[in-house]
């Protein structure tokens, strides 16, 4: 019998590891769905026919990592009582007891000092940016209780990057940018509804609300409506832009790419859900690859 390799998180220090699972840094998908939309955003305010700066990239991905850690930990902090409710969330850190919710607050608030000292070596206007999105990154947790449409809030807040990718690279913020925002703000709520049927189900009897239970049974021609949505705009932002042809033969693989996902998607099936949300990151690829050839090849 063949053992499994080791995770990244197991190479840790044993103290280490619990905080390394409240980032959910074995959970990559999270990070790269908050990722994209500022990688797009670079793409598009980088200059016709110059390659994206590989700096603002890794500064970015490095961001990326801490501020999802930093939502990661304010969420959980927030809803350890519910999280041991669901089947899916009852061994999270804080939920389990691993970690107490005081170490999670100060875990959160080192994320955002790291995330801070990232945006500040990139300009005032993107640094400004970042510091206005630290309230609805707190008040995020709160939407599950409040309104059927976390997912919403969510979009709005994990879009961010849009605004701050075309900050770092052109240093304003010209229509493009909430063009490109609004695509991805319905992108996101496409993929977060999907995420959502994993635990419609235990979010019944937790009495979380979720878009999920809001729309039933009509989620998957609503999200197909949404998911439409996104591609048609991030295709008007990429004109605004002046994307080469490259850009909308790519564009039009993504599409099918998100038309195949929905298609094979089942509503009823925990595992497909899963499936589903974890197949936007390659729609996430397709999107940046026809971006970068789109701007270099004219």
């Amino acid at each position: 019998m063949s053992l499994s390799p080791p995770s990244l998180i197991d190479s840790l220090p044993v103290p280490l590891r619990p905080y390394a699972r409240l980032a959910r840094l074995d959970k990559p998908v999270g990070f790269m769905l908050l990722l994209y939309p500022a990688w797009f955003a670079q793409v598009l305010a980088t200059p016709a026919g110059a390659w994206p700066d590989v700096t603002l990239f890794i500064l970015f991905y490095i961001g990326a990592v801490v501020m999802r850690a930093a939502g990661c930990a304010i969420n959980d902090v927030f809803d350890y009582k519910l999280d041991a409710q669901v089947e899916r969330t009852r061994m999270r850190p804080i939920a389990s007891g691993e970690i107490k919710p005081w170490q999670g607050i100060a875990f959160a608030i080192i994320c955002c000092v790291i995330g801070l000292a990232i945006v500040s070596q990139m300009g005032g206007l993107l640094f400004w940016l970042a510091v206005a999105s630290l309230p609805l990154i707190a008040l995020y947790p709160l939407m599950k209780r409040i309104t059927w449409w976390p997912q919403v809030f969510l979009g709005i807040i994990f879009n961010w990057g849009a605004m701050m990718g075309f900050a770092a690279q052109a240093h304003e913020l010209p229509i493009a940018a909430f063009i490109l925002y609004a695509g991805c703000f319905f992108w996101t709520l496409s993929y977060d509804t999907i995420y959502a049927f994993q635990d419609i189900r235990d979010d019944e009897m937790a009495g979380i609300k979720s878009t999920a239970r809001r729309l039933g049974n009509n989620a998957k021609i609503i999200i197909i409506g949404w998911s439409t949505l996104s591609i048609i705009l991030i295709c008007v932002a990429g004109m605004l832009c002046q994307m080469g042809f490259v850009f909308y033969m790519g564009m039009a693989i993504a599409a099918i790419h998100m038309g195949i996902l929905l298609k094979n998607w089942r509503m009823d099936d925990s595992a497909s859900s899963l499936a589903a949300f974890q197949a936007n990151t390659m729609f996430g690829d397709i999107v940046l690859a026809a971006m970068i050839l789109g701007r270099v090849i004219l």
